[in-house]
């Protein structure tokens, strides 16, 4: 009934962004078992791992935000996306408790600076006010399922290569990157259209 409020540019390309939460949540999920599995951390230290991860989401979800307040949202959470994507990758060369450590402060940061920029994202992309309630809960559901889907597909994925983490992260870092396309793809169509109707120049310094 209300799926004419979804249709629209950049609206489907955001909810095929729901790759993307394929991988976001897997660290959150498995940094405590591969602590202890692979670095070989105590129980205790390996949930000081998590709780580090949580903790430095809260800078995380303040200075994007404050950034994407000058530059535009879009313009924000792309390039946040791909440093999340990346640093997903660069998991896998993690071998040491120190190295642990730096990792889960910078991914927290990133992670949870994408937390917070992605409902602004969607809502940056409805220029039809009427419909942007329906349009986020929508998307929002949508979303859910990948979320519920991601981290089982990465422990099946680990348990199918021996107990290694090396496929669960590729895949992880593989699904960000993917949702970071959809994204960028989003933002060039409202970035377009921005220049269509109010006769802009500069693809990249528009703020949107």
């Amino acid at each position: 009934m209300f799926w004419h409020k979804y249709r629209g540019r950049g609206g489907g390309l955001v909810a095929d962004k729901k790759q993307f939460f394929l991988g976001l949540y897997f660290a959150f999920y498995y940094i405590a078992s591969f602590s202890r599995d692979i670095i070989g951390l105590s129980y205790t230290d390996s949930l000081n791992l998590l709780m580090v991860m949580n903790a430095v989401g809260y800078p995380g979800r303040l200075l994007p935000n404050h950034i994407a307040d000058r530059v535009g949202t879009l313009n924000m959470l792309v390039p946040v996306t791909g440093i999340a994507g990346i640093c997903m990758l660069c998991w896998m060369a993690v071998k040491s408790t120190t190295g642990l450590y730096v990792w889960c402060i910078f991914y927290g940061t990133v992670a949870g600076g994408i937390q917070s920029l992605f409902p602004a994202g969607a809502s940056r992309l409805t220029t039809d006010l009427q419909k942007a309630g329906v349009r986020m809960g929508m998307i929002f559901t949508i979303v859910s399922f990948a979320t519920l889907a991601g981290p089982p597909i990465a422990g099946a994925i680990v348990k199918s290569c021996g107990g290694k983490y090396y496929g669960a992260q590729a895949f992880a870092g593989a699904a960000i990157l993917l949702g970071m396309g959809f994204l960028a793809a989003a933002r060039e169509v409202k970035v377009r259209r921005e220049m269509r109707e109010k006769g802009l120049e500069g693809r990249w310094g528009i703020k949107v």
